[in-house]
């Protein structure tokens, strides 16, 4: 019996082992929420963020927010801003990496709207879920003030936000309990309510996408869908009741967290969410926000941020493109809309446009800055004669063109 219980023993502390704490950033530091964009990791603390720009090899403190703030719950960067979310204080934005911070909030109003729990940035806009005031949007262009966006939520169970992300220039959104999600094209002002399956009562807690697939991960578990979140297949985790859930993408590899009261689960899947596979049971361990930066997982908890080697993805190392690529659009030959695919690996400005055979410009239909990932864009030629043209992706260091054929 003593000698079994050594082998569990000394079998617990291999698993305990494999995380490590990132020492830069005090074990007293409660760290609520990881934000990542392909370039920059952002760890949000108490009245201040820690950053890294090297893979997390290295992270360093940020100046003080506000004397009031406490709690830091969401961040997002566009360019060289960094704005973040304060519970109970709204939002503040600095452009000097950190250093210097100014409250950034007019605009946003109603009971709960002070209480920021996502932002996300798509093009030039930045929004903004709130704990019971709905989303905000901001245009980052300009020096405007935050205009309410939430056309198509409902005041009585839509406006208490879990989760808001922008997968390829569509804005997916868990709001309320009800069993329904919420979804925002481009250059729509309204949010699309899709039905969860039967569920009447469902939290929708994180979003994730790779290669025409949307990942849910919601108290019940994992969803998964291949026509924009319209219809979902469902994988219970049997755990029990949850708190909260996080999902990554590493390559191709799913990893999936769901926290109960002092009991964190990680789940990985590697055929795109058909089974989930226990990855780590982990005891005593709240996670409160966690991503794949690099070859490592972070994981933010009450006593600091703490990291683990990933195994190396056998298909695809890392969430970020390895290089430009512009794809064909689907459908093609079309009549009057396609889609447009395309990848950059590095933070830019990203144009495209339409030329006709002679090689005149037709129309712009994307000129925007970026940062790393794939993309898809929606071309409507109802204007146009039917015919030959081409598409071009122009950014500072590439030009690439494909022909699609338009029909009528």
């Amino acid at each position: 019996m003593k000698k079994l219980f050594i082998i569990f023993l000394l079998s617990s502390l291999q698993i305990l082992a494999q995380w490590d704490v990132v020492t830069e950033i005090p074990r007293s530091s409660f760290i609520t929420n990881i934000y990542y964009d392909g370039t920059t990791g952002i760890a949000c603390s108490d009245s201040v963020i820690y950053i890294t720009t090297d893979n997390g090899d290295s992270w360093i403190q940020s100046g003080n927010i506000d004397s009031d703030v406490d709690f830091i719950g969401a961040a997002a960067i566009y360019k060289n801003r960094i704005f973040v979310g304060a519970d109970q204080y709204g939002i503040y934005e600095s452009s000097d990496f950190g250093k210097t911070w100014f409250n950034r909030s007019q605009g946003i109003s109603g009971m709960g709207s002070e209480i920021i729990v996502q932002l996300a940035v798509r093009g030039d806009s930045l929004y903004a879920g709130t704990s019971g005031a709905g989303v905000f949007v901001l245009n980052l262009s300009g020096s405007g003030s935050w205009n309410h966006f939430s056309t198509g939520l409902y005041s009585n169970y839509s406006y208490s936000v879990f989760s808001l992300k922008n997968i390829n220039d569509i804005l997916y959104l868990g709001a309320g309990i009800s069993g329904y999600l919420y979804v925002n094209k481009r250059n729509s002002s309204e949010w699309e309510e899709y039905k969860i399956l039967d569920f009447n009562s469902v939290a929708v807690y994180d979003f994730a996408g790779y290669a025409g697939y949307i990942f849910m991960t919601g108290s019940l578990g994992l969803f998964t869908s291949i026509d924009s979140a319209k219809s979902f297949s469902f994988l219970h985790h049997n755990v029990g009741a949850v708190n909260g859930s996080i999902i990554l993408m590493h390559g191709e590899r799913i990893y999936v967290s769901y926290t109960k009261v002092a009991r964190t689960f990680w789940f990985t899947s590697d055929d795109f969410g058909a089974t989930l596979n226990l990855f780590e049971d982990q005891l005593n361990v709240d996670v409160f926000g966690a991503a794949v930066i690099g070859n490592r997982l972070f994981a933010g908890r009450q006593d600091g941020l703490w990291f683990r080697d990933l195994e190396p993805n056998s298909i695809r190392k890392s969430n970020l493109p390895d290089g430009f690529k512009l794809y064909q659009n689907y459908p093609n030959p079309f009549n009057p809309s396609t889609t447009i695919l395309y990848e950059i690996p590095e933070p830019g400005k990203v144009v495209i446009r339409i030329i006709d055979v002679l090689g005149k410009e037709v129309e712009t239909i994307l000129n925007e800055y970026k940062s790393p990932g794939c993309y898809s864009v929606l071309y409507n030629a109802g204007n146009l004669s039917s015919g030959v043209y081409y598409y071009q992706l122009l950014t500072d260091n590439k030009v690439l063109t494909e022909k699609f054929v338009l029909i009528k």
